[in-house]
């Protein structure tokens, strides 16, 4: 367990997370604001799902990479080994080689260097950066291909919100930098043009996609609890690929989804913010 902590945040960063849909590098469990609100919920109340918890990210929900081979990439995770030609399950445990990857820490500041052995051509080198800046978590990321073959995936953080434990519902927003529309989806909700509320507690898993996303970058997205004026926010610096919204009757995960495509040699950055404040 490493922590980083300033005036206004206690950051809770676990390894001991061992399943191989989430990245493994990194894996914030809990956020404590200003010494005693809790922001961070997790995936099931009942110890189902994936076990995902506070902040965690995943490569390639939707496509794995080298699927065609019996083993194949899983970035952040290791080499998971296919199991049928049933196409990839992100919610199946596949066996799996799990690589290897090394700390640096200081007082405002914690980094993961993982650089995976190659996989029927696939490799990279990845590196997840976390620090702390007053109110903000600022987590960076660096990814190059360092394999024969051509990288094509997409990477998200699963959000799993919940402010001092409060139930999704009334008394909570969703709002965008921009305004909101559904591309599909289940479950109950209201639009307002760039925000989503709920009329009444979430009574079951509520998860849609959205259209239309703006092509700048530098976008956000933020989670209010309006009673109290709770609110964290999410900016991200890359265009959006895709947006989701996941939410459970504890917990909502609004996730923004960056493509990336990296021939031999080739190199990406990106980074997250995360703003903690009071309204």
């Amino acid at each position: 367990m490493y922590i980083l902590k300033n005036r206004y945040l206690e950051v809770h960063i676990d390894e001991s997370y061992k399943r191989v849909r989430f990245d493994h590098l990194g894996m914030i469990t809990k956020i404590i604001y200003i010494d005693k609100h809790t922001m961070t919920g997790v995936e099931s109340l009942l110890g189902q799902g994936s076990g995902g918890m506070g902040l965690f990210n995943e490569f390639g929900i939707d496509e794995a990479i080298g699927y065609e081979n019996d083993d194949f990439l899983k970035i952040g995770v290791g080499a998971l080994k296919k199991v049928s030609n049933e196409d990839y399950d992100f919610f199946f445990d596949y066996p799996a080689d799990l690589f290897e990857y090394s700390v640096e820490e200081n007082q405002t500041s914690i980094s993961f260097t993982q650089t995976c052995p190659h996989i029927n051509g696939y490799a990279v080198r990845y590196i997840k950066e976390i620090s702390l800046q007053d109110q903000e978590i600022i987590v960076r990321y660096y990814l190059k291909n360092i394999g024969r073959q051509p990288i094509s995936t997409s990477e998200y953080c699963h959000n799993f919100i919940t402010i001092n434990d409060n139930i999704i519902g009334p008394d909570y927003e969703l709002r965008f930098s921009y305004p909101i529309q559904v591309e599909s989806g289940l479950g109950e909700y209201d639009l307002n043009d760039t925000s989503l509320s709920w009329q009444q507690t979430l009574k079951e898993v509520m998860y849609i996609t959205l259209k239309d996303l703006p092509k700048e970058s530098n976008q956000y997205f933020e989670i209010c609890h309006i009673p109290s004026g709770l609110t964290v926010r999410e900016s991200h610096d890359f265009p959006l690929h895709k947006v989701a919204i996941w939410a459970m009757p504890h917990v909502v995960s609004p996730e923004a989804f960056i493509k990336i495509d990296l021939q031999a040699d080739e190199e990406k950055t990106w980074t997250r913010k995360y703003t903690f404040y009071k309204r």
